[in-house]
């Protein structure tokens, strides 16, 4: 498991008008040195998890948030194994880490010019902010990434799964956060909201690797849970503190997840503030939020989402084509080809991938996953009783916002592979709920 990677990353960076090109130094091939410090920080890590207040108030004894969070490490090691193995051409994991390897270096060798870094646009300055290719911002995500692995790496030497330990701590605020969210909601239905929170199987999977997409869940769990926390006993300045950095590292990191958050969230306090009706309520935020970013499309040219999508689609179009491609047709920069091509991105995000279609098995393990999930849907509507009870506003929030955002995913992305990634980290705020409810639902006695 520890072996040595194949192959150097190299890595350019400027000092003053001279280019330096970097590459890797051979990592340390220390077997035993890293089986002792995995070892080492995994039971560091489990004392932390034990230990750490926001863990612990989480109702979850001691022993069972240990549990999860070794099936988390597990997890961690089983996408690590599986990618090096079968994947290293296809994936970003240990590209990540040979990246940081590299940040590593020059953190010693060169530490002005690693801090600075940041402060050094290789294209035509600060601009270009939604852009996919040819943008500050979106090497700033991978940037960000990297800075925080050369740190690590003072204390893993380097080793993908020592440095996965770390990534998925911070993962690991992320579904306790989720689980504290739903447990003040469904109060009496623990086991379901494990499953929901903790062991959704492409969620778990997706959310164990050295990516943007384990910060992401991260920084999205604990925000939603200090918005519902905040609402309900108060905003204090250590939550609104906490609040602004989690919003801004998802904007630096994924913007358009964070940009997605500021309609949901206002119609959720507007519910919360004024008692208002629910459904009209975020049916009218969420209008208001079209229109004014409409006409703001009118006044400022570089503000026009459709343009934007347009972009991004074109870019991932530009790759080379994917095992898993999907037949996409190209988008055009107007909302009329938004809304034309709207019931393909729904089947792209929403339905696939397809049980019965001939895919690789990985994809048909996902496929198996994603149909129970539609099962499950599907008994929810077909058993649905008289609504007795207003729904809570932060189940309508999650619904809304993790549909808009798998939405716009299907619009964008046009292989099959991606797409199960990126929206594994949202599935939380659509399947815990379901389950919750159906729990609560079949709990009652039925009366005859």
């Amino acid at each position: 498991m520890f072996r040595k990677r194949k192959g150097t990353t190299p890595r350019f960076f400027y000092r003053g008008t001279e280019v330096i090109i970097l590459t890797n130094f051979p990592h340390p091939n220390n077997h035993m040195l890293f089986y002792l410090l995995f070892l080492f920080y995994f039971l560091l890590a489990c004392l932390l998890i034990s230990r750490w207040g926001f863990m612990k108030r989480s109702g979850l004894a001691a022993t069972t948030l240990l549990l999860l969070f070794m099936i988390k490490i597990a997890a961690g090691l089983f996408l690590g194994w599986y990618s090096d193995t079968y994947q290293h051409d296809t994936t970003d994991y240990f590209a990540n880490n040979n990246g940081g390897w590299v940040e590593y270096q020059i953190m010693w060798l060169h530490p002005k010019e690693f801090f600075l870094d940041f402060l050094q646009p290789r294209y035509a300055g600060f601009g270009n902010f939604f852009g996919s290719v040819n943008s500050y911002w979106n090497d700033l995500e991978t940037n960000i990434i990297l800075k925080f692995l050369a740190f690590f790496n003072i204390f893993s030497r380097g080793n993908y799964y020592i440095n996965s330990i770390i990534f998925n701590c911070f993962a690991f605020f992320g579904h306790v956060a989720f689980y504290r969210l739903f447990a003040s909601v469904y109060t009496r239905h623990k086991i379901a909201l494990i499953l929901g929170c903790f062991l959704l199987p492409s969620t778990l999977y997706f959310t164990s690797g050295i990516n943007k997409d384990n910060i992401v869940f991260a920084l999205l769990g604990i925000l939603i849970y200090l918005v519902h926390s905040g609402l309900q006993s108060g905003f204090t300045a250590k939550k609104v503190f906490i609040l602004f950095t989690c919003f801004c590292g998802i904007l630096l990191i994924r913007n358009y997840v964070a940009l997605l958050l500021i309609p949901g969230i206002a119609a959720w306090v507007i519910c919360k503030k004024t008692d208002s009706r629910v459904w009209v309520t975020y049916f009218s935020v969420y209008g208001f939020f079209v229109v004014a970013v409409w006409l703001l499309s009118l006044a400022f040219s570089s503000i026009n989402p459709a343009r934007i999508i347009y972009e991004k689609q074109r870019d991932f179009l530009l790759l080379p084509v994917a095992n898993t491609q999907l037949q996409t047709d190209t988008l055009q920069p107007t909302g009329i080809s938004l809304i034309r091509h709207l019931p393909q991105a729904a089947d792209h995000a929403l339905l696939r991938p397809y049980l019965w279609k001939q895919q690789p098995v990985f994809i048909k393990a996902l496929a198996i996953e994603w149909s129970g999930y539609l099962i499950l849907v599907l008994i929810f509507l077909f058993t649905a009783r008289k609504a007795t009870n207003k729904i809570d506003p932060v189940m309508l929030f999650g619904l809304m916002y993790a549909i808009s955002i798998i939405i716009l995913i299907g619009y964008i992305v046009p292989t099959m592979g991606a797409i199960v990634r990126y929206r594994s980290i949202y599935l939380p705020l659509l399947i815990t709920p379901l389950l919750g409810a159906l729990i609560q639902r079949f709990s009652k006695p039925i009366k005859i």
